[in-house]
């Protein structure tokens, strides 16, 4: 049975908006949201592979379903803002969780794929394939896409900062993991923007 309390991860509800900069830059695109390490081991190796073993990625769940559901259909997981529906993204539904994508990292930097990328292969996942795989799955926002994916098909690289600000944003993979690499201290030095909203309901 699906519990349809508000949900008490708010960050999308909270956060973000159909106005916000960052849902304007990536609305209607298909993106992976990844961090500076593992932007280094997709550039050595010339493709986003998927995460099978959960090394790369950071994920909160324990036991039997200690994975993404990306992971466990051997899949790379995608956020996709282009065949999502507004009213998922933004309406007081449970499992409303995307925005959680962009804060586990220090920085967050959000690969944005072109117009070359085919994204015929990538699927979203329903409630009950969710239950059926196990592992932890973004219903109104998150594919599956089981291929490596080049990083020909990358159009920018956007670094996010504390309160879903963008630092940066170039089409030199190279010179974004380079400036990340020589801006560590600041970016880890700070809150992100999750802990600072945290932090201001306390206060009130």
């Amino acid at each position: 049975m699906i519990d349809n309390t508000p949900n008490k991860f708010p960050l999308s509800i909270d956060i973000l908006s159909p106005r916000h900069h960052l849902y304007r830059r990536l609305r209607g695109r298909l993106c992976h949201v990844t961090s500076v390490h593992e932007l280094g081991g997709i550039l050595q190796k010339g493709s986003i592979l998927p995460n099978l073993d959960g090394s790369l990625g950071l994920n909160g769940l324990k036991g039997p379903t200690d994975y993404y559901a990306c992971q466990k259909l051997h899949s790379i997981s995608l956020l996709d803002l282009k065949n999502s529906e507004e009213a998922e993204l933004f309406g007081h539904l449970p499992f409303q969780n995307w925005a959680g994508m962009f804060i586990h990292h220090r920085p967050t930097i959000v690969l944005v794929f072109n117009e070359d990328f085919d994204d015929s292969e990538a699927r979203m996942l329903t409630f009950d394939e969710m239950q059926r795989i196990g592992g932890r799955h973004i219903l109104e926002a998150e594919a599956c896409y089981p291929k490596p994916i080049p990083i020909a098909f990358i159009d920018s690289a956007i670094v996010l900062t504390r309160r879903l600000r963008i630092a940066l944003e170039s089409k030199d993979l190279h010179g974004v993991h380079s400036y990340c690499c020589r801006n560590r201290h600041r970016f880890q030095n700070r809150k992100n923007y999750f802990e600072d909203f945290l932090e201001r309901k306390r206060r009130t």
